[in-house]
């Protein structure tokens, strides 16, 4: 099949979106499929300018990636094409009121639909919503090419963006959504879209790039020695639980002195509003309990097998996940895990058999979660042997990427056969 991939956002950038992207995009390059991601010029989730040092084409690892410079040019263009008489009048014909605002939106590429045009694809699939004006040109390429338009939105829907109505239009404009959670299908559902067209196709890992983990190298490394380790991994940012296990931690060391605490992930610009939080909550420490937080700012990739082996316990009680990959993560080292007892966390952790769950925000909980895993290592083994076997029979990339492939198919094969009487 000729597949077309639309994402905001692709390596070098990091972040579970990016994962779940590359992943799928190639694994299924490696079935034979010509697989093309379309993305934004950027070297990482924070940049708001394209990078000019990326190049425009390239193929990685069997993916055909094209990064497109944003549309500002483009969009000034229309900004003044707009005040001439009519003008204004035929576009909303042509895209309607919303599609003219994502039109005027900067963030769009004029590049995608002239992509999306020029070749005959098989099926396309958007991938991660949380920028609708840069995947909103793939579906104006849909109405006119008439080719099968599948969405993954990776939707975090405790923010207020998954609520947007032109979230819900979009999705429901679509011919199949893949989500990653029952949580997510009956979101998405409540909105519109339709429960015959919307399949659970969650996440996954590679079982085998945390084979060759070597966590007592890493604690010799840092100086951890054999101290009860407690990670958390993942952007620091306040959404992601990390302000809430630094604030626990806290409570953890009066019971428990000897604990480490292990904050690896990537900092946010030191004048964002997360940053300035995180930094609040560990200049609230001791110097003596500072002395027991280590923090990498960013770690290379081939050091992730060996910090999840490092821990006793990972704790991420995060309020902004579509999935949570890092439990996965955590799991396929046999660690237990302690998430944030939100709608789509609730479907990946089973609590009290694999992990804990704990109320978002609650500093009091986390540090009771984190002290009873650390004063049980019978607890510990049981919930991380039960996470290993969880990934193992539910939640590898080839898993996930033989579901996303059986839809794909289907649509493909719909389309060779006739068009789609429900296609709108």
């Amino acid at each position: 099949m000729r597949i077309l991939h639309v994402a905001p956002e692709y390596t070098p950038c990091v972040g579970g979106s990016i994962t779940y992207i590359q992943a799928l995009s190639e694994r299924l390059a490696s079935r034979g499929h010509q697989v093309t991601v379309v993305t934004q010029r950027r070297s990482s989730h924070l940049d708001q300018d394209d990078d000019r040092s990326l190049p425009r084409r390239q193929v990685l690892r069997g993916v055909r990636v094209c990064r497109l410079p944003r549309g500002e040019r483009r969009v000034r263009a229309l900004e003044r094409l707009i005040t001439v008489r009519g003008a204004w009048r035929l576009l909303r014909v042509c895209f309607g009121a919303r599609g003219v605002g994502m039109l005027l939106d900067r963030s769009w590429s004029p590049g995608l639909l002239a992509l999306a045009l020029r070749s005959r694809w098989d099926v396309a699939c958007v991938l991660n919503l949380g920028e609708p004006a840069w995947a909103y040109p793939a579906f104006v390429a849909r109405r006119i090419q008439g080719f099968p338009l599948v969405g993954i939105p990776l939707l975090h829907t405790e923010e207020p963006w998954s609520s947007k109505p032109l979230i819900a239009e979009l999705l429901r404009r679509c011919d199949a959504l893949l989500v990653n959670t029952e949580h997510e299908k009956a979101f998405v559902v409540s909105r519109g879209s339709l429960p015959d067209r919307t399949h659970v196709a969650g996440v996954g890992i590679e079982p085998s790039d945390f084979a060759r983990r070597d966590g007592q190298r890493l604690r010799s490394r840092l100086g951890i020695g054999d101290a009860p380790l407690v990670g958390f991994v993942g952007r620091l940012q306040e959404s992601k639980g990390v302000v809430t296990v630094i604030r626990a931690m806290k409570t953890v060391w009066a019971g428990i002195p000897r604990a480490t605490l292990l904050l690896a992930g990537h900092r946010l610009p030191p004048r964002s509003p997360d940053a300035q939080k995180v930094e609040g909550a560990l200049a609230a420490l001791s110097a003596d309990e500072h002395e027991r937080v280590i923090v990498l700012d960013g770690f290379p990739e081939a050091d992730k097998a060996s910090i999840f082996g490092a821990l006793d316990v990972l704790a991420m009680p995060s309020v902004v996940e579509s999935f949570g990959i890092v439990y996965l993560e955590a799991w396929a080292c046999s660690k237990p895990v302690i998430g944030a007892r939100t709608g789509a966390v609730e479907c990946v952790i089973d609590h009290g058999r694999d992990g804990l769950l704990v109320p978002p925000h609650d500093a009091g909980a986390t540090a009771a979660a984190i002290a009873t895993l650390l004063a049980d290592t019978g607890l510990r083994e049981r919930l991380g042997c039960a996470g290993r076997e969880k990934v193992l029979s539910r939640f590898t990339w080839d898993t996930v990427t033989n579901q996303v492939e059986r839809v794909y198919r289907d649509l493909a094969a719909g389309r060779r056969s006739g068009p789609a009487s429900a296609r709108r």
